[in-house]
């Protein structure tokens, strides 16, 4: 095949490594697709490339990291096999042909324009033209069928099509009219659903067009479209096979995280509301990750004490670091009151997990000062280099292990405790100040930041001797820095201003 002009898609480096993957055999299988390639390429692990091909260029996305910033070395292994004939492109997976296509955009316009004769222009569809849509709706679905034997993915286009055209239409449904064309489309074409592939995608099509959250009357609405779908092919796909197509959709590169969270949802919701409760709430708790699940089953069991506990501890353990932390706060608030052991053990747990000053604070409140003595060595010893070990060193009066803390920060951190250590430290923390300030001018080279450390000169003032100790800066500036004419002038406004 013809491939120009490769260059101008890459950096040299980019371009470089694709072409080692090229060479290595790295381009696993191409396909064709109606607008260009897909391919497999093996790197750290297998990613997908989709290449469109354009008159004048072409369009590249891949499923690796890199590629979410700029074209990759995968994309890049791809047009060079492409341009080199090197592997064989794979013709089997696309037979849809171009009449088909054709056809099909024929048929999609047709019944657009059956359907506005029908409403006049009106969005409304009154009672007596009923009969006549429903005719019209079923015929074309009729028709729509045929395309099954074509091909399954122009076919599932087909229903997804109807699906939203049908459910665009207003009108006063008195004898669930509207429900009779789902539950004809869903007849019609539920042999494409024996295909695990296509189920997946409805249920990713499904999860971003209707949501759980919806009002009462609209949710009713959609999920008892939604619930013809599994009548037709529960058959097939029995709650519990769900457990399997979850697995299988995680280990799956084409369908993205938040959707798989999405239909995940989706399977848990509507097994719970209209096929097997109990299935269903034994398959929330393998998807004990996800906010949203968590949330439905705390409130489905707020009235069950001992139910909430346990769940609140499954999903700590399915939750790790901070995606947890509002669970073990719920879980603390439950033990204040009703069991002082556990409700330490949480305490403790979520200061390790999450490291709060607030959380140290209302451990200590729980303990005799005696009892604390022997307890609080033991939290200060894993937290130490750390901006918690700072607060800490506050809370429990020790400066000299603040100063010692403070010793590697930036200035603004040493802002944060003047106030603090001029009462308690101040000789101290006025030879530890000169240092920072005179640290940050020598690695200091533009004027912006020059600005921002002579903000600092005022904190210094605010020292015990600082006054006379900011002169002795000064003078170093004045004697050192005779080159930086920017930090001279900038010095040259704060004496005349400030001293």
């Amino acid at each position: 095949m013809e491939v120009k002009n490769i260059e101008k898609y890459f950096s040299f480096e980019i371009l470089r490594r694709g072409y080692d993957y090229y060479k290595n055999g790295k381009v696993k299988e191409i396909n064709i697709t109606e607008d260009g390639f897909d391919a497999i390429v093996s790197g750290s692990e297998q990613y997908t490339v989709n290449i469109n091909i354009n008159p004048n260029d072409y369009e590249m996305d891949c499923t690796c990291p890199y590629s979410e910033e700029a074209n990759c070395k995968h994309m890049a292994a791809v047009l060079y096999c492409l341009k080199n004939d090197s592997i064989p492109v794979n013709k089997s997976k696309v037979n849809i042909n171009i009449e088909d296509i054709t056809n099909f955009e024929k048929f999609k316009r047709e019944f657009k324009k059956e359907c506005y004769k029908l409403f006049h222009n009106r969005s409304y569809l009154h009672e007596n033209e009923l009969d006549d849509y429903m005719d019209i709706v079923n015929n074309f679905i009729k028709q729509g069928t045929k395309y099954i034997s074509i091909d399954i993915e122009l076919s599932y286009e087909i229903f997804e099509f109807f699906i939203m055209e049908i459910d665009s239409v207003d009108l006063y449904d008195q004898y669930g009219e509207k429900e009779d064309l789902f539950e004809n489309l869903f007849k019609s074409f539920k042999k494409i659903f024996d295909n695990e592939e296509i189920f997946v995608r409805f249920l990713s099509f499904v999860s971003t067009i209707y949501t759980i959250d919806s009002d009462e009357y609209y949710f009713e609405h959609k999920e008892n479209m939604l619930n013809l779908l599994y009548r037709y092919i529960e058959y097939k796909w029995q709650a519990e096979n769900y457990l399997i197509l979850l697995n299988k959709m995680n280990n799956d590169n084409r369908i993205y995280d938040y959707k798989k969270r999405n239909i995940k949802e989706k399977i848990i919701y509507i097994n719970y509301y209209f096929i097997d409760r109990e299935k269903a709430l034994e398959l929330a708790e393998h998807c004990l990750d996800i906010n949203e699940i968590c949330e439905f089953l705390l409130n489905l069991y707020k009235d069950n004490e001992e139910k909430k506990i346990d769940l609140l501890e499954k999903m700590i353990d399915a939750n790790k670091g901070y995606s947890n932390e509002k669970y073990i706060l719920k879980l603390i608030g439950i033990y204040k009151n009703k069991d002082k052991n556990k409700y330490l053990d949480l305490l403790d747990r979520y200061f390790q997990e999450h490291r709060s000053i607030e959380i140290y604070k209302e451990i200590k409140k729980n303990y005799s000062k005696e009892q604390w003595d022997r307890i609080k060595k033991q939290y200060l010893n894993n937290i130490k280099n750390s901006k918690l070990y700072i607060d800490i060193c506050v809370e429990e009066g020790y400066y000299d292990e603040l100063l010692k803390s403070l010793k590697d920060a930036w200035i603004e951190t040493i802002n944060n405790y003047i106030n603090l250590l001029v009462h308690y430290k101040p000789k101290e923390l006025l030879e530890l100040y000169k240092n920072k300030l005179i640290t940050e001018i020598d690695r200091s080279s533009c004027r912006q930041h020059y600005q921002k450390i002579l903000i600092n000169f005022n904190n210094m003032i605010k020292i015990p001797y600082g006054k006379d100790e900011l002169k002795n800066i000064i003078t170093y500036i004045r004697e050192n820095y005779k080159n930086r004419k920017a930090l001279q002038e900038e010095v040259d406004f704060y004496e005349e201003t400030y001293l």
